[in-house]
């Protein structure tokens, strides 16, 4: 048996990880290639965020990713005022 459920089988043939979402992901990634070295986590879930929010593009994705690490980063620093 190799550990898979068919639920999570099933989960991951879903629409989710259909091949254009696939495509749209890379693409999210590549585009912010250059964020990659500073905020690499934050590249990789603001790009999954990207397509779950139904975005079938890259039309003002960088842009949105700049106000995603800003207001990270403003969280961070408040949670470090605080403790």
């Amino acid at each position: 048996m190799n550990g898979w459920n068919q639920e999570q089988v099933t989960e991951m043939e879903s629409d989710k990880y259909s091949e254009s979402q696939m495509e749209l992901r890379q693409q999210c990634i590549m585009l912010l290639q250059k964020y990659l070295e500073q905020h690499q986590r934050e590249v990789y879930e603001f790009s999954n965020d990207w397509i779950a929010k139904g975005n079938n593009d890259t039309t003002c994705l960088e842009e949105d990713f700049l106000k995603y690490v800003n207001d990270i980063e403003k969280w961070r620093e408040l949670a470090s005022i605080k403790h």
